[in-house]
């Protein structure tokens, strides 16, 4: 287990259609992040991350939030009523919130692109049914899609 009081911890929530039953799509999550981890060479993930999958449909949002922070139970709860059903949880040892959150936010592209566990339904969606948070140093929770965004539209 990871020293928790020096560790990036960032959540990603987001839409799963995958009609397997619960047990066995956690188990196939599980799989594919430590596959991930297996190949960090080529995936930049430290193999010292540690995910968590849980389902946020059960009403446990405020136990998984290590932090406690209303806001962030907020942030979720709305992807939550456009249809979110999972969250990764992710810890990185020795790094950044934001470190974490970059690297989770890479980890859910890899598995959006890479496996069977997500279909097109999040493209072309006037509501965003995925998102990436992390706490700042101010202690406020931060969209990491949003801050990706904003950095796409400075580019421009």
């Amino acid at each position: 287990m990871v020293n928790t009081t020096n560790a990036g911890r960032a959540y990603g929530v987001f839409k799963c259609s995958d009609p397997r039953p619960l047990p066995a799509l956690v188990a196939r999550f599980k799989e594919a992040l430590e596959n991930v981890k297996l190949a960090h060479e080529e995936t930049g993930i430290p193999p010292q991350t540690e995910f968590s999958v849980f389902d946020i449909r059960s009403g446990m949002t405020h136990v998984l939030v290590v932090e406690g922070s209303d806001a962030l139970v907020e942030k979720i709860t709305v992807l939550v009523q456009n249809g979110a059903n999972l969250m990764i949880q992710s810890v990185l040892p020795v790094a950044s919130n934001a470190i974490a959150a970059r690297d989770l936010g890479d980890t859910l592209n890899m598995l959006y692109g890479g496996t069977e566990l997500f279909d097109a339904e999040n493209e072309g969606r006037e509501k965003r049914v995925m998102d990436v948070f992390y706490k700042d140093e101010k202690g406020a929770f931060i969209s990491q899609l949003s801050v990706g965004l904003a950095e796409l539209a400075r580019s421009e």
